[in-house]
């Protein structure tokens, strides 16, 4: 799973707004300094976050932006502090844009335990090219222990899944004879969900997108011939994401293309039930993980899709599905 690390050197804990009680000798204690210990890359640079904390009495960081500088990471006046015998929650998620008041309030409120929803009702849109990565950590600080003030790793890591589908020609496509796939609309899966401090989410199983209101729809046409062995991606470069969650029974690629033999154009549709290959990558979509449907156009019409594998993080093999097309081919 990528991910990257920050460092967060805490020292001087002065809480929201003005509810931060000062403690009288600044000079004994230590500011909070963010600094990246590790440079790996997500999906999108990272160059500011925002940081929410609890101290187990109340909130010290509500929502503070961290920004990076020439000189590190910085969140500007007032300067948050330890305080000894309290237990901490940080948590920070990227991009917060995409928290909406009534998050940011509940976050307020919350403890930022591992239960603690960051994300309320969150809804996936269409083509949603937001790649969510989430940070969260806990300790207690102690008089008698220096290192519970050491410095507080903060790893990000994707909340989401990732998928995209892959046509290749089939061997029994011939030269001459190309394919154009003209529609190709993902459904089914759900795309509401909470999404809690610890990583995990509560999904809405009742709440599932349509072939009107899909996951996801092709940009444009795509099209190949015999000699490109390498595909097209139906999704662009970096597909899709989709809420981590089990393959449910409705989801759903649905379909069109036309295969152009000696200047005579056919027409196909399809709809695959992506629970075909379910197994192949252990009946669900993980966070942090990228799955790549692929599959070949016969000349016949048929679809031959082989199993889907995980990119990065393991692969997975498993007898091909033959889609048998039903009769609704027409000659233009």
């Amino acid at each position: 799973m990528k991910q990257f690390i920050l460092y967060i050197l805490p020292l001087l804990l002065t809480a929201c707004a003005d509810s931060i009680i000062q403690e009288p000798d600044d000079t004994a204690r230590t500011p909070i300094d963010f600094r990246p210990s590790v440079s790996r890359a997500v999906t999108t640079a990272v160059t500011d976050f925002d940081i929410w904390g609890h101290n187990g009495e109340q909130c010290i960081f509500e929502g503070v932006t961290v920004t990076q500088g020439t000189d590190g990471w910085s969140y500007g006046d007032p300067l948050r502090y330890w305080e000894n015998d309290k237990s901490y929650c940080f948590a920070s998620l990227y991009p917060a844009s995409v928290m909406t008041d009534y998050d940011k309030t509940w976050v307020k409120n919350a403890t930022l335990c591992d239960t603690t929803s960051i994300l309320t009702n969150y809804r996936l849109r269409q083509h949603t090219d937001v790649d969510l990565v989430l940070a969260s950590h806990s300790r207690t600080c102690t008089a008698d222990d220096p290192t519970s003030k050491d410095p507080v790793a903060l790893t990000f890591n994707h909340v989401l899944a990732r998928i995209n589908f892959t046509a290749k020609p089939h061997s029994s496509i011939s030269s001459g004879t190309t394919v154009e796939i003209t529609e190709a609309t993902v459904f089914g899966m759900s795309a509401i969900g909470n999404l809690h401090v610890n990583g995990t989410w509560s999904i809405n199983e009742m709440m599932h997108t349509t072939e009107q209101y899909p996951m996801a729809t092709m940009d444009s046409a795509v099209s190949f011939s015999q000699s490109d062995t390498d595909g097209v991606k139906l999704y662009g470069t970096d597909g899709f994401y989709v809420l981590p969650q089990t393959v449910g029974v409705y989801s759903q690629l649905s379909i069109k293309y036309t295969i152009t033999r000696s200047g005579v154009a056919t027409n196909y549709s399809h709809e695959y039930s992506l629970t075909l290959a379910s197994s192949a990558i252990g009946g669900e979509w993980k966070a942090g993980r990228s799955y790549s449907y692929n599959f070949e156009i016969i000349d016949d019409g048929n679809i031959l899709f082989t199993a889907p594998k995980v990119a990065a993080w393991e692969e997975n093999s498993g007898n091909n599905i033959i889609i048998q097309i039903p009769s609704t081919s027409t000659n233009e």
